[in-house]
């Protein structure tokens, strides 16, 4: 448009401002594309081991979406709010969610976190029951500072991180009578070319409407160790948590780490996987990323 300016931020996002300094998004600057996926048994394999109706659905619009940093917070402020009057409030609320956990870490994202509160609120106060929904499709988000990216799910109270390319490949949200469970895998990319990943990370979170006493009880009602082909060796156990190494596939196509935590009514599995004959080279960086796992609360 004639006198409006194109403003790039060191996020490397592109907005627009015009001759009265408001910004305007572009319209295709609401996510990005989902990083392809290459058809290597490797993560075939692990996307089949863990979702094995995903080549039945779409892939989820969590993939689309960008990390959320300081270095466009501007830009994330003002498409977040634009989202939401777009009516698309579950990509809205995505973008300041994050802005609101950087605030949290970060002194320089305080002003706009604030910002980003009277927003959420206002939807708060204007949707009412219908929030709820909305409040959980966007609950997984994932933020930088530096090379550090964080997955950070608000609903389910957990996080994971790694430093180097983070991002979601795939996330299911199952919500019924007194149960949830959200399930996302994630890939991680240290040195992998474009649209391959050095790890898979996958989190299976599930709410239940009663307390689940022991890491055992949990498995059971999974059927963990009945219904898959892993190789297990516990690496440390108390009565909430247990922690696994494992290899797996036909024949050893795979192999990493596996955590089983309870927390109330909450159970959360969380898996590392990368290819076998990586296993070595790689152990310390996934070992690393499974202990950076933090699932809050009691």
């Amino acid at each position: 448009m004639e006198g409006w300016a194109t403003v790039r931020d060191r996020d490397g996002n592109r907005y627009f401002v015009d001759g009265n300094f408001r910004t305007h998004m572009p319209d295709d600057a609401d996510g990005q594309p989902a990083p392809p996926r290459g058809k290597e048994s490797f993560e075939s394999a692990v996307t089949r081991e863990n979702d094995p109706a995903a080549k039945e659905r779409p892939a989820s619009e969590d993939s689309r979406r960008k990390t959320v940093s300081v270095d466009g917070l501007e830009y994330y402020l003002e498409q977040g709010e634009e989202l939401i009057k777009r009516h698309r409030p579950v990509d809205g609320l995505y973008y300041l969610k994050g802005i609101k956990l950087l605030a949290d870490r970060d002194p320089r994202a305080s002003s706009a976190g604030m910002k980003a509160s009277k927003i959420i609120n206002d939807y708060l106060r204007k949707e009412k029951e219908r929030y709820a929904a909305v409040d959980h499709a966007s609950a997984l988000v994932l933020i930088r500072e530096g090379s550090r990216v964080t997955a950070d799910n608000g609903w389910c109270g957990y996080r994971i991180a790694f430093d180097g390319g983070l991002s979601v490949v795939r996330r299911q949200l199952i919500e019924r009578h007194n149960y949830a469970n959200d399930s996302v895998i994630l890939g991680l990319r240290s040195s992998a070319p474009e649209g391959r990943f050095d790890a898979l990370v996958t989190i299976s979170a599930e709410i239940f409407h009663y307390a689940v006493q022991s890491h055992d009880r949990l498995e059971e009602i999974w059927g963990n160790k009945q219904t898959d082909a892993f190789a297990r060796e516990i690496i440390r156990e108390n009565e909430k948590e247990v922690f696994y190494s494992f290899r797996g596939g036909a024949p050893d196509e795979y192999a990493g780490f596996e955590r089983v935590i309870v927390r109330g009514k909450r159970g959360v599995r969380v898996r590392i996987f990368v290819p076998a004959e990586r296993s070595g080279p790689a152990k310390e960086m996934i070992r690393t990323v499974i202990d950076s796992f933090e699932l809050r609360g009691d």
